[in-house]
């Protein structure tokens, strides 16, 4: 039997006792975290653990509602905001195609009033790395071809991990 198959008020209780929350707002979450994942964005964009504060015991970090579900209000703690903002100062607004859907300030504003412009950023995102021209800036496609090594031009120096004795 499933479980809206059942009276409301039998669904209620088994809410209320599972995650302390009516059906409706779980059933509002649920829905809101698996149209998330039918979106397949960057699994950067996500955080591992977020914070919870509906524990009796204060506050702690459980695991994703996309891993394992548990009902969330703000939708904003799912997502890794400083990696987002990291991956949008890559990127080279002097192309037409990166400024095609906003400018830099106007993305950041708009993460800050919404969550789902996370969302948004992560599809166009998604399509810019689809594309064949590069919309990284000269800086950042530089760094790339030093193995990610932002002060040594040459790549990582192999000598700081292993120290000579």
């Amino acid at each position: 039997m499933k479980i809206w198959q059942l009276p409301l008020d039998l669904q209620n209780l088994i809410c209320d006792f599972a995650w302390k929350c009516t059906t409706r707002d779980a059933m509002s979450s649920l829905n809101t975290i698996l149209m998330l994942k039918s979106l397949k964005l960057p699994c950067n964009f996500y955080l591992d653990l977020v914070w919870c504060w509906h524990n009796q015991n204060g506050y702690t970090r459980l695991q994703n509602p996309l891993v394992v579900f548990w009902p969330i209000e703000d939708f904003r703690i799912l997502f890794n905001g400083e990696r987002i903002r990291a991956i949008l100062f890559q990127l080279d607004f002097r192309k037409r195609m990166v400024r095609r859907c906003g400018t830099r300030a106007k993305w950041l504003e708009n993460f800050d009033n919404c969550w789902t412009f996370y969302a948004k950023f992560g599809l166009f995102y998604k399509i810019l790395k689809d594309l064949p021209q590069n919309p990284y800036c000269p800086t950042y496609t530089q760094e790339l071809t030093n193995s990610g090594s932002r002060f040594w031009s040459a790549g990582f120096p192999m000598g700081l991990l292993f120290p000579l004795i």
